[in-house]
């Protein structure tokens, strides 16, 4: 009887429910149609006139210049002369000296370099004399040291001026 109970409780309340949702609804009152008229919309007519009005703009943005040179040197040194156009916002033709550095290590060095190919060079021609072919081939490679130190040591010369490049970087 206990197992009977419990099953028939649970469908009693719903079916309970149910009818009291069906008399909710029978007995809710009937809503009558009504016309609603819709407002016209709000217009403000005005008059209009010619007249000159001042416009003023406010912007913000980054200026930046059209080309733009680095400098860099590829050696090193003091700088002994600076050109007067050499100024921020200055104009600076293409192949212009802006900066000279101190070119004395680098004379020195060229120097130092055509008196080791010259020495270099007679000790070549003293083992090519004495036919002592192990000699002449260290003399040989000498030479050759001595010929890149030259033109190593003038490429360090003529960096010693700086100059605007033609293209803008």
């Amino acid at each position: 009887m206990k197992k009977f109970l419990r099953v028939i409780k649970p469908i009693a309340i719903v079916v309970v429910a149910v009818f009291i949702a069906i008399l909710m609804v029978k007995s809710r009152p009937q809503l009558e149609a009504r016309s609603v008229e819709t407002p016209p919309p709000l217009v403000k007519v005005q008059s209009i006139s010619l007249s000159t009005v001042e416009v003023t703009v406010t912007a913000h943005g980054n200026v930046t210049a059209k080309h733009r040179v680095e400098l860099s040197a590829r050696v090193t040194g003091t700088i002994l002369w600076r050109s007067p156009a050499f100024e921020t916002g200055a104009m600076v033709s293409a192949g212009a000296p802006l900066l000279k550095l101190d070119p004395t290590d680098y004379q020195l060095a060229l120097a130092e370099g055509r008196q080791a190919l010259a020495s270099a060079k007679l000790s070549l021609a003293d083992a090519r004399a004495l036919r002592q072919t192990a000699r002449i081939e260290e003399a040989s490679a000498a030479v050759d040291a001595a010929e890149a130190r030259i033109d190593r040591a003038e490429r360090d010369l003529a960096n010693t001026e700086i100059k605007r490049r033609s293209t803008p970087s």
